[in-house]
């Protein structure tokens, strides 16, 4: 019983909610309290002031909130950082209604986006492991996004000005 409470506990320290089974302890979904401090965090970084906005074009320039994305990252605690490859590759997930895409942008972003998007759920992943740093892959998928959004709402003005059918 001691060995499971100390399992537990280090689940609860990692963010995970453990379960005690007769094998051991098996890791679940983020837990709630983790999950609402998750969002108080982000919703801190919203009410940044334009001063305190970081300086790189890319974040300027985003059409969307940054507090709607969901990335999910690994990280080897027995190697260095970005040593291995599942450590370098990002995924980023975000649902099309967080967007701010109108009903007709949306659509043509899904057909672009392909089976990068989960109709069923609403959300767009979008996984980057290309580069040799996670931050650099992290910016990749957000270029990959921002370009996606850019891409859906130039079609849907094209259509409106009647230069596609």
């Amino acid at each position: 019983a001691g060995g499971e409470a100390r399992w537990a506990a280090a689940g609860a320290a990692w963010g995970r909610r453990a379960i005690s089974t007769e094998h051991g302890v098996s890791a679940v979904d983020l837990d709630a309290e983790l999950e609402a401090e998750a969002a108080a965090h982000a919703a801190g970084y919203a009410e940044l002031g334009a001063h305190d906005a970081p300086s790189d074009p890319l974040l300027a320039s985003l059409s969307f909130d940054l507090a709607a994305l969901r990335w999910t990252t690994r990280q080897s605690l027995a190697y260095k950082p970005n040593s291995q490859a599942t450590d370098r590759k990002v995924k980023l997930e975000v649902r099309m209604a967080s967007l701010g895409l109108s009903e007709r942008a949306a659509a043509h972003a899904a057909a672009i986006a392909g089976p990068r998007f989960d109709a069923r759920r609403g959300v767009v992943a979008i996984t980057a492991a290309h580069h040799p740093t996670m931050m650099a892959n992290k910016r990749q998928a957000l270029e990959t996004l921002q370009a996606l959004v850019e891409e859906a709402k130039a079609i849907e003005a094209d259509e409106a000005a009647g230069k596609l059918k």
